[in-house]
């Protein structure tokens, strides 16, 4: 027996209706979107000392409603098409807005600001680079305060190389095959930046896993 068609007029009919009511928030997302795109444009110039303000507009820039309502199907098709800043560099400028007030930001400067999270993402422990600014450790024998951006990443280098480094637990290497199952499992799903460690915290294994925004998006 032949399945009635009602539902689908039905449910086109629902569709109008939602797009109705939608419209209102599309076009004040849209007045949005434009504003925070020249706000960029406008601080390109100036990139050194407005990095912070660049990075917050961007960060809203890279939600899917914000770029879908200026007529973009992706923030990196945004980037391009409206000529902003490089994806690379708009997501560096994200980072530090994810990481840092805007103060602790000022202070480090975008290069060693970004070096620090990747630092920080690095490590097994679960620090914040938020809070490694306020406590300013030693990373080496170098405090924080005073560390180069390349001897930070060195640091960085140093740490990743150690975490990859072959181990007889059985523990250890369960968790960090797990790990890496996970990470197949995200780059197989299209999260192409996707990576995933295994750390241990508090006396438990977890994971950690980091990727772009682009690549994030529709997962929530």
């Amino acid at each position: 027996m032949a399945r009635p068609v009602t539902n689908r007029n039905f449910s086109v009919s629902n569709l109008s209706v939602l797009a109705h009511e939608l419209r209102p928030t599309v076009a004040k997302n849209k007045k949005k979107a434009e504003r925070l795109i020249a706000q960029i444009q406008k601080r390109q110039a100036r990139i050194a000392e407005d990095f912070y303000q660049m990075g917050v507009a961007l960060e809203a820039l890279s939600r899917p409603a914000l770029y879908q309502a200026a007529g973009h199907k992706s923030f990196k098709e945004l980037l391009s098409a409206r000529r902003l800043l490089k994806p690379t560099t708009a997501y560096k400028l994200i980072a530090v807005v994810d990481h840092y007030s805007k103060a602790q930001a000022q202070q480090l400067g975008l290069e060693k600001a970004y070096a620090l999270t990747r630092f920080v993402a690095a490590t097994p422990a679960a620090d914040l680079a938020a809070v490694l600014v306020r406590e300013n450790p030693l990373i080496g024998r170098i405090p924080l305060d005073r560390i180069s951006v390349r001897d930070l990443n060195l640091a960085t280098a140093r740490v990743r190389r150690a975490a990859t480094k072959p181990t007889k637990d059985p523990e250890a290497k369960a968790a960090r095959r797990t790990a890496r199952e996970l990470q197949r499992t995200l780059r197989a799903a299209g999260a192409r930046s996707a990576k995933v460690r295994a750390v241990r915290m508090d006396g438990e294994w977890h994971v950690r896993t980091d990727m772009k925004v682009a690549d994030a998006e529709g997962w929530g």
